[in-house]
């Protein structure tokens, strides 16, 4: 983390240290104006740490709100198909659980802020290497979802946490239930947040990415060989601008039973229209299209929904996020 730091005398007294590490607790806003009254654990997705305009730490978070490393070192810059034999995750974490993230504040006396500081996102699924290229080259993109964690500056006057634009200390934190209609990737279990309020450990709020909609396809049954599901992409394009993303469908993870595969589409331009095609590459790169030049402001609203379509590879239906 920082070069030249030379060891003190165990008896050494200073009011700061010129290196000091601070644990951070993410907690996820749960409305779009951003009240830490309003808040909720995670217990899905993924947490990114940029550092000086490079991703730095990616884990990813456990259903009990443990956070795991992935070993970047090992996953950066190899095809994701050399990465896992675990088709659902291009970078697999194997790090220990930890209940907290240990933050660099402070290397060789300078307070790590601005464009030295670090910078913390969430996303419900694993980056892809192109995302990530993006926002180490992009950092306005990357200033539009991360919450920048100068806050910590505070730790400098009392040795703790005050309330910040996005971060404040455990003590003065309340979590809310989640809700049916909240995120999978919001949980209730509150243990483990309880057991650290005692202790002098920031709280992060984090945007959980409420902009969006979830494409889901009823592929019918799989329980036999005339009936087996090939692997379909959907693809959505933004018609006023280059802007375009491809998601493999899945199963739904919690129940791997399940008819339905799901792709979701997060953070795109706010404005304009799009168009969303289904492509099976193992058949000559077949496309249907599910809907064209649709308006974003139908895709964001709560009641979007697209008349019942039976296309060649199942139904499919659209759900806002």
């Amino acid at each position: 983390m920082a070069e030249n730091i030379v060891p003190v005398e165990k008896d050494t007294e200073m009011d700061e240290w010129d290196n000091v590490l601070v644990p951070v607790r993410p907690l996820a806003y749960l409305d779009e104006g951003k009240n830490k009254a309003n808040a909720a654990e995670l217990k899905g997705g993924y947490l990114y740490l940029f550092w000086k305009g490079e991703l730095w730490r990616e884990l990813k978070v456990s259903e009990r709100s443990y956070y795991q490393d992935v070993n970047l070192e090992k996953y950066r810059n190899v095809p994701a198909q050399q990465n896992s034999d675990n088709d659902s995750e291009l970078r697999p974490a194997d790090g220990s659980g930890l209940p907290d993230l240990w933050i660099p504040y402070k290397l060789n006396g300078q307070v790590q802020a601005g464009a030295t500081g670090v910078k913390l996102l969430f996303w419900p699924t694993q980056l892809t290497d192109d995302q990530i290229d993006n926002y180490e080259a992009t950092p306005a993109d990357l200033d539009k979802y991360a919450t920048e964690l100068d806050g910590l500056s505070a730790y400098s006057q009392s040795q703790a946490f005050s309330d910040d634009q996005h971060v404040s200390d455990m003590l003065s934190n309340s979590l809310i239930p989640v809700t049916d209609n909240d995120m999978p990737w919001l949980g209730n279990a509150t243990s483990l947040f309880g057991r650290l309020q005692n202790a002098n450990i920031a709280t992060a709020y984090l945007d959980w990415q409420n902009r969006g909609f979830s494409f889901s396809l009823d592929v019918g049954l799989e329980n036999n060989n005339e009936n087996i599901v090939p692997e379909l992409i959907v693809h959505l394009s933004h018609d006023d601008s280059d802007w375009q993303e491809s998601i493999t469908l899945e199963p739904d993870q919690n129940d791997e039973w399940s008819n339905w595969r799901t792709a979701t589409f997060m953070c795109m331009p706010t404005s304009g229209h799009y168009s969303l095609y289904v492509v099976n590459p193992g058949s000559s790169n077949e496309v249907e299209a599910i809907f064209r030049n649709r308006p974003y402001t139908e895709l964001a609203s709560e009641n979007v929904n697209i008349e019942p379509k039976r296309i060649n590879v199942g139904t499919v239906r659209l759900l806002a996020i």
